[in-house]
């Protein structure tokens, strides 16, 4: 399928459409078999006619499952810089990311790597990112006195670990306040999900319910977004400061995940409400609650048309928000301690 910001999905793109830019190309039946033709992805499904999208319309690709995959088409995604997010839909498959390797600018992931030893730098950066998080989730809970007393407790929990960040003496103590904010704001969350979402908190691998479904690969495709920033940006994504370095975890781009996460959370909270229902989930013993086909289709067209809504609640696309407000003040802090070039920082995340 594929899936164009505010419009329905379409069989065959029409030659020449201008509106194709920026298309969303998601790959979700084991049927399909994709090569590429010149600069264009052309994808082969049996039961319909052919699909093609030039190379220069697509912004990202998602694929569910199996599909038949040419090598030739990951290599001209890499070269395009067009990120290419693998999903296998079961609990036990990973989670894989297709892009371009590191650029040539070697002088930024140097300067990256002398700031990570920098421990004071290091406590300054993940406060920031703690505090745009905690502060996100205060403000998705709504004004003091709204919802009850019960409510108002997780506020105030929130709110007083938001403060206790400054005086926080290490990342461990950093995690351990951002676990309790994170403790009352899924409590507070539980308490304004109808029940019959029979949503009572975070949880995973697999997710047990559609809420947490929806949480879990919401936040894969948004860090999948933050990936690309961070590579555009010269960064290593794999070299955090927040979370530990781990083989095989990307932790600069979890990172910057983390204030984007309340976003992230607005945009689930809102497809329940008015665009998804109990319907368009499956449960099993072994893979947890997962979206059907049904209901993928109805959630990556409303995930698209919330990345391109730069007039909705949150006021700026998810890309502007990484690449021209987070990964900036990132590097004024970088550029700053390693007596780089200064760079200007950027304003508030909201």
């Amino acid at each position: 399928m594929d899936i164009r910001p505010g419009e329905k999905r379409s069989e065959k793109p029409e030659k020449g459409d201008k509106n194709m830019a920026g298309i969303t190309v998601v790959l979700d039946r084991k049927e399909l078999v994709v090569r590429m033709e010149a600069e264009t992805m052309r994808v082969d499904r049996p039961d319909c006619r052919l699909q093609r999208f030039p190379l220069a319309m697509i912004e990202r690709v998602v694929v569910v499952g199996r599909p038949m995959v040419s090598c030739d088409v990951w290599r001209a995604l890499a070269g395009r810089n067009i990120p290419a997010l693998l999903l296998s839909g079961r609990r036990d498959g990973a989670t894989a990311h297709i892009g371009p390797g590191l650029s040539a600018s070697a002088a930024v992931r140097l300067a990256q790597f002398r700031a990570y030893e920098n421990r004071n730098l290091t406590m300054t950066v993940c406060r920031w990112l703690l505090s745009e998080k905690l502060g996100g989730q205060e403000r998705n809970l709504g004004e003091p006195g709204k919802g009850g007393a019960a409510l108002d407790a997780c506020r105030q929990q929130i709110k007083a670990a938001n403060r206790s960040l400054h005086g926080a003496h290490g990342r461990n103590e950093l995690m351990g306040l951002e676990g309790s904010a994170a403790s009352a704001y899924f409590r507070a969350i539980s308490q304004v999900v109808p029940e019959k979402w029979k949503f009572t908190g975070r949880n995973r691998r697999p997710p047990r319910d559609p809420v947490n479904a929806l949480l879990s690969l919401s936040y894969t495709l948004g860090l999948s977004e933050v990936r690309r920033e961070i590579l555009r940006a010269g960064l290593d994504p794999a070299f955090g400061f927040l979370h530990a370095l781990q083989s095989g975890r990307d932790s600069l781009a979890l990172d910057l995940l983390e204030p984007l996460r309340p976003k992230i959370d607005r945009f689930v909270l809102d497809i329940i409400r008015d665009q998804l229902t109990l319907r368009d989930f499956s449960t099993n013993s072994q893979d947890g609650c997962r979206l059907n086909k049904s209901g993928r289709e109805g959630f990556f067209q409303a995930w698209v048309r919330w990345l391109a809504d730069a007039e909705g609640a949150d006021a700026a696309r998810l890309q502007s928000i990484i690449g021209q407000q987070m990964i900036p003040t990132l590097l004024a802090m970088i550029k700053a301690d390693t007596g780089g070039p200064e760079v200007q920082a950027t304003q508030d995340l909201e």
